[in-house]
């Protein structure tokens, strides 16, 4: 009568050691890939707009835009010059993500 108790725990061991050596080999690929991080590169005959020097005219081919970057850091201010609507609102000097691709003119 006393053995049978024992049992389940005879089998909770077996999964307990099942479930370390799982959770060992998940702590390892999510260290690998903390260490690895994600990188991207722009679609063929685009650049990013980090990757330009200051004074590059550009164009960003999925909304018709041009413009000329003037710096880059963390975001991108540019002066836009031509642009498909031309509407006041959408040109002149404005910020926009360094990882926006571009053509370069």
């Amino acid at each position: 009568m006393w053995g049978i108790p024992a049992l389940p725990y005879v089998l909770m061991g077996v999964n307990m050691n099942i479930l370390k050596k799982k959770e060992r080999k998940i702590n390892k690929l999510t260290k690998k890939a903390l260490k690895d991080k994600f990188t991207s590169n722009p679609a063929k005959g685009l650049n990013y707009l980090k990757d330009l020097q200051a004074g590059s005219l550009f164009e960003i081919p999925l909304i018709k835009m041009k413009g000329i970057l003037i710096e880059c850091e963390t975001n991108a201010k540019v002066i836009i010059i031509e642009s498909r609507n031309n509407k006041d609102n959408s040109l002149g000097k404005k910020v926009i993500a360094a990882d926006t691709e571009v053509k370069l003119i």
